[in-house]
This record gives C-alpha cells, structure tokens and sequence, in this order.
C-alpha cells in the first residue's frame, strides 16, 4: 500500500493568492499583536542598517536600543551622517527582499545564517530588555534552523511572509514619518538637517524607491507564472 504523505502547495500562483491574503491581514492588523513580532524585528534591521552605516563609514557605535513599544535608535560618532541617515531605509529594503528571495537560490542557508549570527550579535552586545532579548533570539534561532532542517516548502513560506511584511513595513513607515501630527525626529528629518532638502522630498524618494524595489522582487520572482 503506497505511503500518503501531506505536502504544502508549491504553485506559483497559489503562492501569490495566498501572500496577496497576508499583505491584506498585514495592512488590516497592522497595530496588532499578530504582526507585533515580525514590526519589532523589522525595526531591529532597520537600527542595524544605521549601526552598519555607523561602522562602514568609520565611525563608533555608542549606544544600540531597541523597545517593546516599538522605538529604537542608534547614538554614534563620526562617519558620513548623509549615509547613516539613508542607510535605515536602504538596510531594511534590503533584507526584507533579501529575505523573501532567500529560498529561491544558492543562498538559500547563506542569508538566513547571517542573519541569525547579526541579530545575535547585536542583541547579545546591546539591548538589556529580556522580552526583546527573547523575542529576537527566537527569530534568531528560526533563520538558523528553518533552511537546515525545515521542509524545503515550509521553510519559502516562513521566509516570504518574513520578507514580504518587512518590506511592506518600509512603506507604512514612511507613510508615518511624512503624515504624522506628532512631532518626533525621523530619517527624513535628519536628511533634511543634513542636505537643507525638504524631508518631504526625501520621504517620497525612499518611497519610489521601495515601491520600486518590492515590484521588481515579486516580478522577478514569480515571472514565469
């Protein structure tokens, strides 16, 4: 008698179906304990990006927070403050489609590894809240172990609803910093203190370009459906 065994659908456009449904809970639910957790990473990525910038550009990481209410920052010294400004939407573009494209390649294990090792590094070094510690160390631990040992299927779904709402969180954050009523000190605030361009102009750019960056990706990757 032949062995049944229950297997994930892997059609493309069953894929597309059902991440169109995430991105709608996604929007839906937006401040709600379902997409509270993959928020808090996304803002984790977005604070490492200004870290890295930090680093890359020669300059002294000072101080790394991250909170249960969602905040966050990154106090430094020296290195180019133009790049360090940018690189928060630049960073968290970057590995939110990094991210949803992991399960597709040859980096499949690669990407999520360095992740995983990044998170912990820095959660490790920095934050002293034991929730966001506990939080962060479970995604940590999910990168390490869903390429490696997860079903091939499994493991695309984990990794393309994670990217696909990291990416998604770009957009919604930048909405926030251009129509918010209450005063508090965003990225394009800061380039605007840099460059004396509007930060309006700068809020509407990462915005093309993170809209640009999310429809390439999905195109890409599903353009033979």
């Amino acid at each position: 008698m032949r062995k049944r065994t229950i297997s994930i659908p892997n059609n493309k456009n069953f894929e597309i179906f059902i991440l169109s449904i995430v991105l709608l809970i996604t929007i839906l639910f937006w401040n709600s304990i379902i997409i509270f957790p993959i928020k808090l990473l996304v803002i984790f990525l977005h604070e490492i990006s200004h870290a890295l910038a930090v680093i890359f550009t020669g300059g002294n990481v000072i101080s790394f927070d991250i909170f249960l209410d969602l905040s966050g920052g990154v106090v430094s010294e020296n290195g180019n403050e133009f790049f360090i400004a940018s690189a928060g939407y630049l960073g968290s573009l970057i590995f939110g489609l990094l991210i949803f494209i992991s399960p597709n390649g040859k980096l499949r294990v690669i990407i999520p590894t360095i992740l995983s090792a990044l998170i912990i590094l820095f959660t490790a070094n920095f934050l002293k809240d034991g929730i966001t510690i506990a939080y962060l160390f479970g995604f940590a631990v999910l990168f390490f172990v869903s390429p490696k040992y997860f079903n091939k299927q499994l493991n695309n779904w984990i990794m393309k609803i994670i990217g696909l709402i990291a990416s998604i969180y770009i957009v919604l954050d930048i909405k926030e910093d251009l129509l918010t009523l209450v005063y508090r000190e965003t990225d394009t605030q800061k380039l605007e203190m840099i460059t004396n361009v509007p930060a309006i102009f700068w809020g509407l750019l990462w915005f093309v370009i993170t809209i640009g960056g999310i429809s390439f990706t999905l195109w890409w990757n599903y353009k033979k459906s």
